[in-house]
């Protein structure tokens, strides 16, 4: 949706969860994790092989959508992938 062009606030409408819910922390640390990293480093976790954009990417097509199921099996198998290293 956004190609080069740099992501603009896309949570405006996200839920907010309390400080001492589990998702809460998640998130928290996934964060922490993340916003360092370059563009190039989060496109290359995104686009892994495999990986729910994978599976659903369509050369030349915009908008896409990423089935909430191909995520949480990508996340899934993300973590049986770590847990073998």
């Amino acid at each position: 949706m956004f190609g080069s062009k740099p992501v603009s606030d896309v949570f405006f409408e996200a839920r907010r969860f309390g400080d001492d819910d589990e998702r809460s922390t998640f998130l928290t640390e996934l964060c922490r994790d993340l916003l360092p990293r370059r563009a190039g480093s989060l496109v290359e976790i995104t686009h892994w092989e495999g990986g729910a954009w994978a599976k659903n990417y369509i050369p030349g097509a915009k908008g896409v959508e990423i089935p909430d199921d191909d995520i949480e099996r990508e996340y899934h198998d993300r973590i049986e992938a770590q847990s073998k290293c």
